[in-house]
């Protein structure tokens, strides 16, 4: 455990819990344990509601050795803070570490140094989860700790980065060593087997094959809207395929597909489309900044 002097938000450092039904995606596990095989980094990078977390969170609980996670949210944009919850989701594994670091940092260290140094304490075979890295992007001054924790993070450990986007580290020479492996949006994507298992799962009776097809035509609507900039277009598809997803049984995909393209909007709360969707969000049990701002505009 960690040490107890520390006062840092738990639910943080360790993995979140899955929903309440959940399938074993045999073709997905095979893939994550293949590209962990003697790799330094794994990257799992694809779009909101695509089942990175929980792919992770799987994969976290089916290793044998030493594991750490940290979920980074927005506020770890300051380095100090994503270096001291670094060490405390560290110090989950090796106490000394949390205190460590904030003796570092209380002595005027800089996060990026700090971060080195702790990373040449992470023992051989540990994996470090860093879930929802897109919080730091683009250019979160917390970023430069990331990246020298991840150069001085020994070769006999694995770092799995997750996020919506490709994380803004140097990774070239592990590139060229062979020592990174990545999993995206075409490996995360239900296939339809998969999804007939999750209807079953949930006792649903739908056509596997329609709700996939739907799913897919929905997708292409909401990533044509996407490079338009067309925000209520994208808006309407995010709530139908969503609104699909939530019957088909992926509860989990619907709300972080919905909840972040809620939250891009800062007026016109009352208008249809947005009470909708602000709705359905409320259903899913997600939650978005702008449900306080409509609140306030009542």
């Amino acid at each position: 455990m960690a040490d107890a002097g520390r006062r840092l938000i738990a639910a943080k450092i360790r993995p979140p819990a899955l929903p309440g039904v959940v399938i074993a995606r045999e073709r997905l596990e095979a893939a994550l344990l293949a590209a962990a095989e003697g790799r330094h980094i794994v990257l799992i990078v694809a779009g909101a509601g695509a089942g990175k977390t929980t792919a992770a969170v799987q994969f976290f609980a089916a290793r044998e050795r030493p594991a750490a996670w940290l979920s980074v949210d927005p506020a770890d944009r300051v380095a100090g803070r994503f270096v001291t919850y670094l060490s405390g989701a560290l110090g989950e594994l090796d106490p000394r570490l949390g205190a460590m670091v904030r003796d570092l940092l209380a002595d005027g260290l800089p996060p990026e140094d700090c971060a080195a140094l702790l990373a040449e304490q992470v023992g051989a075979g540990w994996t470090v989860v860093l879930d929802d890295l897109h919080h730091l992007e683009p250019d979160a001054p917390a970023l430069a700790a990331l990246r020298a924790f991840l150069r001085s993070l020994p070769p006999t450990s694995l770092a799995v980065l997750v996020s919506r986007r490709l994380p803004s580290v140097d990774l070239a020479q592990e590139v060229l060593s062979g020592r990174v492996e990545g999993l995206f949006d075409d490996e995360l994507a239900f296939r339809l087997e998969e999804t007939g298992a999750l209807l079953a799962a949930r006792e649903m009776t739908a056509d596997p094959a329609s709700v996939q097809e739907a799913e897919d035509l929905f997708g292409l609507s909401l990533e044509t809207a996407r490079k338009q900039g067309a925000l209520s277009w994208e808006l309407r598809t995010a709530v139908s395929l969503a609104r699909l997803s939530h019957e088909a049984g992926k509860r989990e995909h619907a709300s972080l597909l919905l909840v972040p393209i809620v939250g891009k909007f800062s007026e016109g709360f009352y208008t249809p489309d947005l009470k909708q969707a602000m709705q359905l969000v409320n259903e899913l049990g997600g939650d978005t900044p702008v449900r306080e701002q409509a609140d306030a505009a009542k």
